[in-house]
């Protein structure tokens, strides 16, 4: 057979392996049409191949294999410059990408080196969405982030695959602060290009405005460990590192008790990204701790105020303002915030004790202080109770006040009147406590059936001799004591700042009466599960569950009402866990609406099983492996690529375990990594198999132990 004769076998060939690609290429099956076209090529003389490769780069281009159709294009048009399919379709992925202006130079080349033109409407695209990237170009320099987002979304209608405008409407979301929106997103982006540094940029950011400092960093890391002068990425490491060095100088500092050095490292901590609203409510709560140290108490409101905005359930920040309330005897702000608290953890009885405390200091706050009737403090001594009361009485007594004598009579009688009850340490308990003093005290002449003018009397004829009538004085002891941990910056947790007011006193007896009629039954609960990947128990994601509940009126008459329920998904949640939403379930007359409890449940994983939060990789190794090492790549949970080396680990054992740290499951409640686990297997010859003479003369030679 001549070299011509050869040629056309060749050819025929690779026509029948082109015939049966587009046969599966028209059935959707688009890799399997791929490996046909290669085959074609690698059949036909290269002169020749051009069509081959624009049938393989039309399989390519649905496959969405971008980078191999535009090689198979540029190939073609390299073999057979006047063929315009591979002009056109390079131009539509470059379309796709968001390339307008190369779409537009192909169109253009095709119109001069080909007999087919390109239509007005193809040229027409590709200036209108050139047009729109540089509207946007300036939308993003104005810093106009609605307007970025908005228009980046509306480009990728026409350009789904553009990685660039994927990146640029994830930083809009950072921007406007959709931080869960951006972290998903950057999630999609980095399973398609794991490598581009401006992906590992937003996601890195994505992860930081979550709350995940220690990942984003390592994303910063890895870009500059291959792109050493991105300064964007070492501009964010620098700000996080020293974000962290001021929180943790700050911590340091209350906990030696340098409250005032602990304001001013969290301060300007405070000050490095205005942004990330997340950290910054934790910086708020704590320098609000450190305010109360220094009886701050107003700005220790303003910072726990602060938290709550960017943190609305934080539940320690609004404990901790609570507490501050008090103390400014803003006792009706305080109140909200214990109700609120107590909806929020309705087992919790020390909650329940310090709402009920706080309703009896509003109580105590309307009633006459005799503290100040007499001008001392709550913790005057005996001498100083007994001191104010001369000076007070002198001041108010009637005979001394002809010319205001109405008021003066109404002032001596609040004077005595306190002077009694202070005087007495049991009456003076009950006053410190909140019982009802009109309880125990007579409606005649001041206290106790006394009239003013004998007590004053009686007083002033003892003025030598003191005497037992000042006994059992004493107030409440308000030393300025170290928060400790978890007390809120108050001695003793949430009883501590109540003390020496003593029991409830005239509160008793609220058990009694008849028993009330018990309230409606409340729906069985209605169960959901959520499957989950590992990957999504990694990262945090927040799903919605998309449910449908009966609601009937009191005639009995139904309807079906959808409702999308938003569920976010902590990072390093396992499976088992249940997250309720109260009374979103049936709503029927006569019960009370059933709680819907969503539960995790951890799907299958190619990979890895989870233990705790620890990941479990199974390997199996051939016996070679398993006797001189073996080198092979894993895909960590995190998306990065692992290089596993055994060789310097000895034989490797059935059973053995190679363990890496760090490279686990978050724990949903410290934020700390687990392990990553290796087990290995080994998988021996099949039984009957025999080796050559020269297999065991190589293991003699080994001289194996």
């Amino acid at each position: 057979m001549d070299a011509e004769d050869q040629r056309d076998a060749l050819l025929m060939q690779a026509e029948q392996r082109k015939a049966e690609g587009n046969e599966l290429y028209s059935e959707g099956s688009y890799s399997e049409a791929a490996e046909l076209y290669s085959q074609a090529i690698a059949l036909c003389p290269p002169a020749d191949a051009a069509p081959f490769y624009g049938n393989r780069s039309a399989a390519l281009l649905m496959l969405k294999q971008y980078s191999q159709c535009l090689a198979d294009c540029t190939r073609a048009r390299e073999l057979d410059p006047t063929f315009a399919k591979a002009y056109a379709r390079a131009a539509k992925v470059h379309m796709l990408l968001g390339e307008f202006g190369k779409a537009q130079a192909l169109l253009q080349e095709q119109g001069q080196r080909t007999s087919t033109q390109p239509t007005a409407k193809e040229l027409k695209d590709c200036e209108a969405g050139m047009q729109r990237v540089r509207q946007l170009e300036a939308t993003v320099a104005a810093g106009s982030w609605s307007s970025v987002l908005y228009q980046a979304e509306a480009l990728l209608k026409d350009s789904p695959d553009s990685l660039a405008l994927r990146v640029t409407q994830c930083d809009a979301q950072l921007q406007l602060k959709k931080f869960e929106a951006a972290k998903t997103l950057s999630t999609e982006l980095y399973k398609l290009a794991p490598r581009d540094s401006e992906v590992l940029r937003v996601r890195g950011l994505s992860l930081y405005y979550t709350g995940n400092l220690e990942l984003a960093l390592k994303h910063f890391s890895e870009v500059l460990r291959f792109d050493p002068d991105n300064s964007a990425c070492h501009g964010w490491f620098k700000r996080i590192r020293k974000l962290e060095q001021l929180k943790a100088a700050g911590n340091a500092a209350f906990q030696e008790n340098r409250a005032a050095d602990a304001v001013a490292a969290y301060t300007e901590a405070l000050t490095i990204d205005p942004l990330n609203t997340e950290y910054n409510a934790v910086l708020h709560s704590n320098r609000a701790a450190a305010l109360v140290k220094l009886r701050k108490w107003q700005e220790a409101v303003d910072d726990c105020t602060r938290c709550l905005q960017g943190k609305p359930s934080f539940t320690k920040a609004k404990l901790r303002r609570a507490q501050c309330l008090l103390e400014l005897k803003q006792f009706d702000a305080a109140i909200v915030d214990y109700e609120q608290l107590c909806r929020d953890d309705r087992e919790n009885a020390e909650l329940q004790k310090a709402l009920k405390a706080a309703k009896l200091e509003k109580k105590k706050s309307l009633r006459k202080d005799y503290y100040a009737i007499l001008g001392v403090t709550q913790s005057a001594s005996e001498s100083e109770i007994k001191k104010g009361y001369r000076r007070k009485a002198l001041e108010w007594h009637p005979d001394k006040n002809a010319e205001r004598k109405e008021k003066a009579e109404a002032m001596f009688k609040d004077v005595t009147e306190a002077y009694e009850v202070l005087s007495d340490a049991t009456k003076k308990h009950r006053y410190d406590s909140g019982a009802d003093l009109e309880e125990e005290m007579g409606h005649g002449h001041g206290h106790g059936g006394h009239d003013m003018n004998d007590i004053f009397a009686q007083f002033f004829s003892q003025m030598g001799g003191g005497g037992g009538m000042f006994g059992g004085g004493g107030g409440g002891n308000d030393s300025d004591e170290d928060m400790g941990q978890g007390g809120g910056g108050f001695p003793g947790g949430l009883g501590g700042m109540f003390g020496g007011m003593g029991g409830m006193g005239g509160m008793g007896g609220m058990g009694g009466g008849p028993r009330r009629p018990a309230g409606p039954k409340k729906a069985p609960a209605i169960k959901y599960p959520i499957s989950l990947s590992l990957e999504d128990l990694y990262t945090g994601v927040t799903k919605k569950m998309k449910i449908t509940k009966t609601r009937t009126d009191p005639s009995g008459r139904s309807e079906q009402v959808p409702k999308v329920i938003e569920i976010p998904i902590k990072r390093g949640y396992k499976g088992g866990t249940k997250l309720t939403y109260e009374k979103e379930g049936d709503e029927r007359p006569g019960e009370v609406p059933a709680d819907i409890i969503f539960e995790i449940q951890e799907a299958k994983h190619p990979r890895f099983v989870r233990r705790g939060d620890d990941l479990v990789h199974k390997r199996t190794l051939h016996l070679t492996e398993a006797l001189t090492g073996a080198r092979f790549q894993l895909q960590a949970i995190d998306g990065t690529v692992l290089e596993i080396d055994t060789s310097n680990d000895g034989i490797v054992q059935p059973g053995q375990h190679k363990v890496l740290s760090g490279k686990g499951m978050p724990n949903s409640k410290t934020g700390k990594l687990g392990d990553l686990v290796i087990e290995f297997d080994v998988a021996w010859p099949p039984r009957g198999t025999k080796l050559t003479p020269q297999q065991k003369q190589h293991i003699m030679q080994a001289q194996l132990p």
